[in-house]
């Protein structure tokens, strides 16, 4: 992609258009618009523009809707954002995966399936695959290697 079009993606960000009409005017493909986009900061099309600052060619993150900075959700430390990237909401893996199983209540997981564990016989509830057979890897190294150790 061109100097010229990534400049022109950014003008027309900012007069509202979306990434499909970006693409036909630019004969790009919409998958490099939407990437340049979110790389850029360049995702949200806000509807009022009085609310919100208007994104310009100087500023491409005027929309990122977040501050260089913020917290952790589950201890509050210090997280340094990078511009341009995915805002992070958590400082470590282990604040995350804290958070998260205190939080099962608010995951948004559409089919959810119920088994019993081949090695201990105790439910679980995976979410995505449903050819999960053990509950964990531990189990799973007892059962399947159990006439091995004897």
């Amino acid at each position: 992609m061109t100097t010229e079009q990534k400049d022109r993606i950014v003008q027309l960000r900012a007069s509202g258009k979306g990434y499909k009409r970006i693409a036909e005017s630019l004969n790009v493909s919409v998958s490099t618009v939407k990437s340049y986009c979110q790389r850029n900061g360049l995702t949200a099309v806000r509807p009022e523009p009085m609310l919100y600052p208007a994104i310009t060619p100087e500023a491409p993150h005027a929309l990122q809707g977040e501050a260089d900075s913020s917290a952790c959700r589950q201890c509050g430390a210090h997280i340094d954002q990078i511009p341009g990237r995915k805002r992070k909401r958590f400082c470590s893996t282990a604040c995350r995966m804290k958070w998260w199983r205190s939080h099962k209540d608010e995951m948004n997981h559409r089919i959810t399936h119920t088994r019993i564990c081949a090695g201990c016989g105790a439910e679980i509830e995976s979410y995505g695959s449903d050819e999960r057979k053990y509950c964990s890897r531990s189990c799973y190294i007892n059962h399947r290697f159990k006439d091995a150790q004897n």
